[in-house]
């Protein structure tokens, strides 16, 4: 547990920056530095498990009371990611003063990125050797370059070539000139979401290959009749693997 508390620490400096940690906040933090393990984590009442192994810790920042840190155990080993809360299904563009959101939305970016870049070291997973002959090519698609990355990277450790997106609209540009063998796909990006992108695929005849849908969302709330596969953020190398044998590419 010591990799959760230190992933505790980076997020409170990051998101509360030169400003004063709420109290229930700090509590909170402290109550769960002082655990044994991963089972007293998933006891406590308050906290969300939007999955099997998966956590969600309310801790917010200086501007949003919402922002979360993700914790998930695999393995025997605890890997961390953020999840802003803000995106369109959230606060949704239609929202009356949306505009007032703007500023919120690039702080709560900024602060996801600076944590994700100081926990990248408990969030990449070891590969495999990376000199056998290509698998395949994978397109990946996020808007976020911290996820695009470590995609990227595992994937090239396992033998792919990837090609990376960071919006709906590129993705397409690039299966019109590429062929993929599979399709990591973030939904909630800003402009077109993932649905959109598969639309797209559809209307133009292109979706040939297997996608999966690679998302910090509720899986509630999510359409699973028009991807092959899921894996909920965050993610660890086995799952990549385990989609990739079902697909027989690995």
């Amino acid at each position: 547990m010591k990799s959760l508390k230190k992933a505790l620490a980076v997020f409170l400096d990051e998101a509360y920056k030169g400003t004063e940690i709420p109290e229930p906040v700090r509590a909170l933090s402290d109550k769960i530095s002082g655990l044994n393990n991963f089972s007293e984590l998933l006891a406590i009442p308050d906290l969300e498990s939007p999955a099997d192994g998966v956590v969600a810790i309310r801790l917010g920042n200086h501007l949003y009371p919402h922002m979360k840190l993700v914790v998930r155990k695999e393995g025997g080993q605890l890997c961390f990611a953020v999840d802003t809360h803000d995106g369109p299904d959230r606060i949704p563009p239609s929202l009356p003063g949306y505009e007032r959101f703007r500023e919120v939305i690039r702080e709560n970016a900024r602060i996801r990125d600076a944590i994700h870049s100081r926990l990248a070291g408990h969030m990449k997973q070891p590969g495999a050797d990376n000199t056998q002959p290509s698998r395949g090519r994978i397109l990946v698609v996020d808007d976020e370059s911290f996820v695009r990355d470590i995609l990227s990277r595992l994937l090239h450790s396992f033998g792919f070539d990837t090609v990376t997106a960071d919006s709906a609209d590129q993705a397409l540009e690039q299966v019109r000139k590429n062929r993929f063998s599979c399709c990591f796909l973030d939904i909630m990006m800003p402009g077109k979401s993932g649905y959109q992108f598969i639309e797209g695929l559809e209307a133009e005849g292109l979706k040939t290959f297997p996608i999966v849908l690679v998302t910090g969302m509720n899986p509630k709330h999510i359409r699973m009749d028009v991807a092959e596969g899921l894996i909920l953020k965050p993610f660890t190398a086995s799952m990549l693997k385990e989609h990739l044998s079902a697909f027989g590419l690995f």
